[in-house]
């Protein structure tokens, strides 16, 4: 997991392989480099629009059927994706059957039919996938979060737009948004497992093609983040529990401080032993579970602390998470838990690159993102040099409560809205 080879074509398609003989199968992952900070108002939810379509039909696999009958012939396993920032298609599949589920994922991303009767008929599953986010918590919090966090900014985007744009998309739209983004100088191809040597030569002669323009890359500037709304309520009052996200502005992609919101990140909220499940859940019973995460793009990111629970116990959990957070303010964390912290880390992914959607993944993101693509060894080498100083410096820098936004779907009391407001402000 720890060796891997890109290769750039003059056209600007680049690929990644990392090759592991003691498995018998590989993922094939192909990364566009757009997704909803490319869209305009008018084509919210485009970019999720145009991923669903090549599954209706390519050049070579004519109808839906026949491409989902050739894929469940290999065994494969076949989605894709949408991000903010990118667009993912893949198909994972054994070491024999690894050529021709090329052949599969190529076709997909280079000959799309995107016939106007797929688009009519592919218009109502999306519109069943709007309606289904709209009863999911996660995805409704994200929306708030996204949408108040980084107003004014690209990211702001809706992954998959609203009920009028997704109606109002058109064909042409669709045939338009594929030429424009669709090139191969936008295409990353990463390769993970175990293939043949030819596989090689198969990806120069499917995507070592002419390529009239180069991809026009949207220049994004750097993120004003918006903290004037220090508190942004949804209601839900049908809820069980309310979910709740206190959110703060944190660095990009390729800021070396993410390394060290990792570790604190791990010391919050990762395994049973993490701080907020100790203090929220073992002695407090106020929640079941509880992540502490940072999320990086090209030009921004933030720190989110989540969870959903009863409505009354939402301020005495506020209250706990940023008391904790004071306290690594001010002692930092003491060597016996930053080593264990490091260790948990460390362990956790030596466990995950077991499963090679999770390496494909750690190095697909490089590929869009990083200046420079690193492997595992040299990501915990970052980890191993962090120290109590640092992590003083960050959590000072960026988890600074005056600072922070809450993000809350559900129901609350107004006093206790109030007295969050207060906390807040201190």
């Amino acid at each position: 997991m720890n060796n891997f080879k890109i290769f750039t074509f003059n056209n600007g398609f680049k690929y990644l392989t990392s090759k592991n003989t003691g498995v018998k199968h590989c993922i094939l992952l192909i990364l566009l480099g757009t997704g909803s900070v490319c869209e305009t108002e008018k084509l919210a939810g485009i970019s999720h629009f145009l991923e669903h379509m090549p599954f209706k039909g390519t050049k070579k696999y004519r109808t839906s059927a026949k491409l989902s009958f050739s894929c469940d012939s290999l065994g494969s396993e076949t989605n894709a994706f949408t991000d903010r920032e990118m667009t993912g298609y893949y198909i994972k599949l054994s070491k024999n059957a690894s050529l021709k589920g090329l052949d599969i994922i190529a076709d997909i991303v280079l000959n799309p039919r995107l016939l106007e009767k797929d688009i009519q008929q592919e218009r109502g599953v999306i519109l069943e996938e709007y309606d289904k986010g709209l009863d999911e918590q996660d995805n409704i919090v994200d929306e708030m979060v996204h949408g108040t966090l980084f107003r004014g900014h690209p990211l702001a985007n809706s992954i998959i737009g609203t009920r009028k744009t997704i109606n109002n998309i058109s064909g042409d739209d669709l045939r338009e948004y594929y030429k424009k983004h669709y090139l191969p100088s936008n295409m990353n191809l990463i390769v993970i497992g175990n293939y043949p040597n030819k596989i090689h030569d198969n990806i120069k002669n499917l995507f070592n093609i002419p390529c009239p323009i180069a991809y026009q890359r949207l220049e994004q500037s750097n993120v004003i983040y918006n903290t004037s709304k220090r508190i942004v309520f949804k209601e839900n009052k049908d809820l069980e529990q309310t979910c709740i996200s206190i959110v703060f502005p944190t660095v990009d992609y390729n800021n070396t401080d993410k390394y060290i919101l990792d570790l604190i990140g791990t010391c919050l909220g990762d395994g049973m032993s993490a701080r907020l499940f100790i203090e929220l859940r073992e002695k407090h019973s106020l929640v079941y579970n509880i992540s502490a995460d940072q999320d990086s793009y090209h030009r921004g990111g933030y720190f989110e602390i989540s969870t959903c629970l009863k409505h009354y116990n939402i301020e005495k959990t506020i209250r706990l998470v940023l008391a904790e957070i004071n306290k690594i303010q001010k002692y930092g964390i003491a060597k016996k838990e930053l080593n264990k912290c490091k260790n948990y880390i460390k362990g956790n992914i030596v466990i995950s690159s077991e499963d090679l959607s999770d390496i494909a993944e750690f190095y697909a993101y490089q590929l869009i993102y990083a200046d420079k693509v690193i492997n595992y060894n040299t990501y915990f080498k970052h980890i191993n040099k962090i120290t109590t100083k640092d992590i003083i410096r960050v959590v000072k820098k960026y988890l600074d409560t005056s600072k922070a936004s809450v993000f809350i779907y559900g129901k609350i009391g107004r006093k206790q809205m109030s007295n969050i407001g207060k906390m807040l402000t201190k």
